[in-house]
């Protein structure tokens, strides 16, 4: 059985200096083929950032930095499922993991799959998330 790790972020924008603001997670457990066994577990957070948010990302994911205050990860609870991973599914892999790197050390070490770049959307407009959804 394989566990994976289906991973989203939400930042303060796009650049080296910018940083995650909201983190899902949902870990599962497939077999050989692929198919869905188990959801071992999940999380879902937020935290205050200490750089702003800048306007582009503010209108993609609509969140303030007032919606933020005094909220923090549990760098705990997301460094077990990260841990417990032995693949992490993102949309846009290559983004996230630059993003919490910094924040979890080592993450850009594991095994990502990126729904963007190597998985086929053959029926969607685009390969954004809004397009493909």
């Amino acid at each position: 059985m394989t566990k994976v790790l289906v991973l989203d972020t939400e930042t303060t924008g796009v650049s080296s200096s910018d940083e995650p603001i909201e983190i899902a997670a949902a870990l599962y457990e497939v077999d050989s083929t692929g198919n869905l066994v188990a959801k071992l577990d999940a999380y879902s957070g937020r935290r205050e950032p200490t750089v702003p948010i800048s306007f582009m990302a503010q209108k993609v994911h609509k969140i303030s930095k007032a919606d933020l205050a005094g909220q923090d990860f549990d760098h705990e609870k997301v460094a077990v499922l990260l841990s417990n991973a032995d693949v992490i599914v993102a949309h846009n892999a290559d983004f996230d993991s630059r993003m919490l790197e910094p924040l979890y050390p080592g993450i850009k070490d594991k095994s990502w799959r990126c729904t963007i770049n190597q998985w086929p959307w053959p029926f969607a407009s685009g390969k954004s998330l809004s397009s493909v959804a």
